[in-house]
């Protein structure tokens, strides 16, 4: 079971063990995800991240006993057209899975969007699997992003996903882009997820290849500071640059800087902030005893 201080972080970890950097073969990251849920980290694991272009062999590996419930990664394209007939594919896909694995669910679709201009188009691409399960289309960090925002504001059921970080220093987003970002979705009033870069509940220098790293818990303090406080940009900068672990503290939820949130801000923090991709269970586990 889970720390009563640390409630808030429930089921904040997409186990993605297939992905990198770990890279694990499906039959290594299937068994992992089986152990972490008859274990004492049950508490903190999500969904397991799978893509779907290799359902085929995850449907393999599945016993009738299996209950799982999936975050799904859409298939890559490198054009819209390629992006339309990825998702067919996809869906074509799950469904094989979903019919012949009863224990198991599609509890979120996940879609890399490369031009952020086709979001409305995506949005009526993806509407009927909007009725069905949680969809979060990824927008990269390279393109404006303030108009593609207000239109996944336009629906309830769509959701946003950033990349965090990555195998090289420019995958990681500045701590100004991730502010301005988490702004956007509280006043949009839009749900996010992040993957890659969030193996440490604190900023850091990552130690692989020098970028700074933001830390999970930086994003939860900055995603309340904005909904409770209306903070700017600015300010939830700061607060996701910090590194110093002193400021912080897991006594009875989440403080920084001598500010205690509620057990209604960190509710209200995690109603946004779904949750994380991440290949490791144990380094965010292990992270959160040093500050304990």
């Amino acid at each position: 079971m889970a720390s009563a201080d640390l409630w808030f972080l429930e089921n904040i970890i997409d186990y993605a063990g297939i992905f990198p950097p770990a890279s694990l073969p499906a039959s290594k990251s299937l068994e992992n995800y089986r152990s972490f849920r008859g274990g004492p980290e049950n508490w903190i694991l999500g969904s397991l991240a799978w893509s779907c272009s290799t359902l085929g062999e995850l449907s393999a590996l599945l016993t009738p006993n299996d209950e799982i419930e999936l975050a799904l990664i859409g298939r890559p394209s490198t054009s819209w057209e390629t992006w339309q007939d990825a998702r067919l594919q996809d869906v074509e896909d799950v469904n094989l899975i979903l019919d012949k694995c009863p224990g198991v669910a599609a509890a979120t679709y996940e879609s890399r969007l490369d031009d952020v201009s086709r979001v409305a188009d995506a949005l009526n691409s993806l509407r009927s699997l909007g009725k069905e399960t949680d969809i979060y289309i990824e927008l990269p960090w390279d393109q404006p992003l303030d108009d593609a925002l207000a239109e996944l504001a336009t629906e309830e059921w769509a959701r946003v996903k950033f990349r965090t970080g990555g195998k090289t220093k420019d995958a990681y987003p500045s701590s100004v882009q991730l502010a301005g970002v988490l702004k956007q979705c509280i006043d949009l009033e839009i749900e996010f997820k992040l993957t890659a870069g969030l193996h440490e509940p604190l900023a850091h220098i990552d130690s692989a290849n020098g970028a700074f790293a933001h830390g999970f818990l930086n994003v939860i303090m900055a995603t309340s500071a904005a909904f409770q406080d209306d903070a700017s940009v600015e300010e939830l900068t700061a607060i996701l640059e910090s590194t110093d672990a002193s400021l912080w503290s897991l006594k009875k939820g989440l403080s920084f800087d001598g500010k205690q949130l509620s057990e209604d801000d960190l509710n209200n923090a995690r109603s946004f902030f779904g949750s994380f991709g991440s290949c490791s269970i144990s380094d965010p586990l292990e992270g959160l005893k040093k500050l304990a």
